[in-house]
């Protein structure tokens, strides 16, 4: 009997035949995406009012977002700032070093608000991240089951949930595996096709985030030494077997090698003006007072210590892991800090990665442990051996005497990367591929009916092995402080300065600027590091300095604000207590704020001291300015140069008075003005003065005074060269104090 089409039946058994059809990888992605939703979770559900993380960096970026979208409605442009380094502005160029990071930021955010665009960018870095592994491991063992566990693997390592808690782009891990992908089908079968999808894989990579840019060259420079190593090596002992002769020929043709160039330079062509951008943007429109050279920050050596990984770093579980993780909290509670957390590799992928690298290194492994795997396989151990190595401090002192480590290489040639324990994502990605390559393999050698059965237990323990979560962390983004309540309802246009004032640019004043997106108040923090809004930030460092208020004053700067953020979150708020009592006069009490959210304490002056008349800057050999006991102290060296600013109109004479301390050994030390020596004297090792410089004549234009130091300079303590950004110098000044004579 004929079935009727329309039967219950007929149609069950057409839906599950359009299911059959459907491509198997859908499945898989579907849990990937869930994976995605649980290690983000709430977010999902609370999309537009949170994001995923600690409050850090990740709320400089979300404020750029802002920026970007709202710029033109306040009457401005997405490259120049005026809200930032106030009353200068802030440059930010176009997409400085990581320009499709910037435009894919841009081009969402036409559709939807930052908060959005940023969690869009969160949840794909981590379900693509999974699905670009699944097709590396699936181009390598040719088995979807294998290629599912190396995609979970890469998804849920605790190293990229770690980067996204603090800045999403360096959690946008998943070009790197596309990369990889691309450059051994390159290896495989070198043509312009295979040449162009490498060359767009790697500007993903490098585009995205110059950090996995600079991993990409030194994992692919290993990767295929490590290759052509092992295939050499083979094919000489291959040769001796058979008893030929003679060495054995470089396979290396013209047409591979003028691709690979071609690659090289088109890469170079598209990324070079990004660079030079990003690293010589970020200044005010009118850099009147900064073309004379100021000290920046400076990254000691302890920085680059403390951000290396340690060999033990790659083996403890994770202390938040909530299955693993108490026996870390227990017998090694004084070994970790910060992301060195994050660089748990897993026993379950080390041991499976071992046994890959024992398979490969058997002639008779099978067809997936032979011939081109192998090669492959050796690349990606000595690959990941470098990445490992580069990842590790860059000395080690035995005995006093100070051996230098090979990533001292990269204080030399990538100077401004010094986070080496974020090459460990290398290091994790190739112990998943050698895992991988060891379970394809595993699971040929292990009967049908079980094969599932051990997958699954393997993925289960992983994901033990791996997770930070729960707890879950994510961040209201909808709750203001009073603070900044208070600054959206006082006159548009009133600028505030914010203390502490804390170093230059965007990211240590990341939460500053979230909260700037409600209150549109224009500030002075967050200039640039070489911008006449730096050098006004560190000319008016101290709020307890009696001229601070007049020199804000005559920068229309109308509120003083202090501020600290609580404990509890995650935070870069210099460490001076704040005392509203001995605040310098010329400022009036308009709010003092205490709650329980990000900022637990905060203090909202309104400044009413008349605008100064003379204004003193510190540039040249003086390093950033510290509170010592309420006073400004800062660092010269050889030659400083105060420029003193004269706003009556007319020339002045006016008395000078500036505190010296001499560091160590007796020094001459001269202030000079066109070559007149106007204060001399020899100070002793220790000894404390201060230069008086009576009736000093300063014209309208101002004047510059030369601070000359003659004698040898002090190696200053690794803490002191941290803090005022030098390594040396020969002695301390105070705040220099101008007093007007009589008109």
């Amino acid at each position: 009997m004929k079935e009727n089409p329309t039967s219950f039946k007929a149609t069950a058994n057409r839906v599950v035949g359009r299911l059959w059809r459907l491509p198997p990888e859908l499945p898989i992605f579907g849990f990937f995406l869930l994976v995605t939703f649980f290690l983000t979770w709430p977010l999902v559900v609370r999309f537009t009012g949170s994001i995923y993380g600690i409050p850090s960096d990740n709320l400089g970026i979300i404020w750029q977002m802002w920026w970007a979208r709202n710029a033109t409605g306040l009457g401005a442009s997405a490259s120049f700032c005026p809200l930032i380094g106030f009353p200068f502005g802030t440059a930010f160029g176009f997409c400085r070093m990581e320009p499709l990071a910037a435009l894919t930021e841009r081009f969402l955010l036409l559709f939807a608000s930052e908060i959005v665009v940023y969690n869009l960018l969160t949840l794909s870095g981590f379900f693509l991240s999974g699905v670009t592994m699944y097709y590396l491991v699936r181009y390598l063992t040719g088995d979807r089951r294998v290629a599912f566990f190396g995609g979970f693997a890469y998804m849920i390592t605790g190293w990229h949930a770690y980067q996204a808690l603090f800045y999403n782009r360096l959690a946008a891990i998943q070009w790197i595996p596309l990369y990889i992908l691309m450059l051994l089908k390159f290896i495989k079968k070198p043509s312009v096709k295979t040449a162009v999808l490498l060359w767009l894989s790697a500007l993903l990579v490098a585009g995205m985030s110059i950090h996995f840019g600079l991993f990409m060259v030194i994992f692919t420079a290993a990767f295929l030494a490590g290759r052509l190593a092992h295939k050499r090596i083979s094919e000489r002992l291959r040769r001796r077997r058979e008893g030929i002769e003679g060495k054995a020929p470089w396979e290396l043709n013209r047409k591979t090698l003028l691709l690979s160039l071609a690659v090289v330079l088109a890469l170079m062509v598209v990324l070079a003006p990004f660079a030079y951008e990003g690293l010589f943007s970020g200044q005010a429109s009118d850099q009147e007072w900064s073309k004379t050279p100021i000290a920046g920050e400076l990254r000691t050596e302890t920085e680059y210590v403390q951000n290396s990984a340690r060999p033990l770093d790659y083996l403890w579980p994770d202390p938040y892991n909530p299955f693993l993780g108490r026996i870390t909290r227990k017998f090694g509670p004084d070994m970790f800090r910060g992301f060195n957390e994050s660089l748990n590799v897993g026993w379950v992928l080390l041991a499976l990665a071992v046994l890959g690298m024992v398979f490969m290194t058997r002639r008779t492994g099978g067809a997936r442990t032979g011939g081109e795997n192998r090669h492959i396989a050796w690349g990606f151990l000595v690959a990941a051996l470098v990445c490992f190595v580069f990842s590790l401090r860059p000395f080690i002192s035995i005995g006093g005497v100070r051996i230098p480590l090979p990533s001292t290489l990269l204080s030399i040639f990538a100077p401004l990367f010094r986070w080496y324990l974020r090459l460990g994502i290398v290091v994790i990605l190739c112990s998943i591929v050698l895992a991988c390559l060891g379970l394809s393999t595993l699971l040929d050698k292990v009967k049908r009916s079980r094969r599932a059965i051990l997958l699954v237990v393997l993925t289960a323990i992983l994901a033990m092995e791996s997770i930070i979560v729960p707890p879950f962390r994510t961040f209201d983004t909808k709750q203001t402080p009073l603070l900044f309540e208070k600054l959206a309802s006082v006159k548009d246009g009133a600028a505030v300065a914010f203390y502490p004032l804390q170093e230059a640019g965007t990211f240590p004043t990341s939460a500053l600027l979230f909260y700037q997106r409600q209150s549109k108040a224009p500030m002075l923090n967050a200039a640039g590091s070489s911008t006449d809004g730096e050098t006004l930030r560190r000319t008016v460092y101290n709020p307890y300095n009696q001229a601070t208020p007049g020199i804000l004053s005559r920068f229309d700067i109308d509120y003083l604000a202090y501020y600290r953020i609580n404990e509890n979150y995650y935070g870069r708020t210099e460490l001076w207590d704040f005392d509203p009592n001995r605040i310098a006069q010329g400022l009036e009490l308009e709010g003092a704020y205490r709650e329980s959210g990000m900022f637990d304490e905060t203090y909202l002056f309104r400044v009413t001291a008349p605008p100064a008349e003379l204004v003193p800057l510190y540039l040249g050999d003086f390093t950033v300015p510290r509170l010592i006991d309420d006073k400004s102290a800062r660092f010269a060296l050889k030659e400083g140069v105060i420029r003193i600013l004269n706003f009556t109109g007319a020339g002045v004479a006016a008395t000078l008075r500036l505190p010296i301390r001499n560091l160590e050994h007796p020094r001459e030390v001269t202030i000079e003005c066109d070559g007149i020596v106007l204060w001399k004297s020899t100070l002793e090792g220790g000894e404390e003065t201060t230069a008086v410089i009576d009736d000093l004549l300063i014209p309208p234009e101002g004047v510059d005074l030369e601070l000359k130091v003659e004698g040898p300079v002090l190696i200053l303590r690794e803490l002191d060269a941290r803090l005022f950004g030098a390594k040396a110098a020969s002695v301390m000044t105070g705040d220099l104090e101008t007093t007007m004579k009589e008109k």
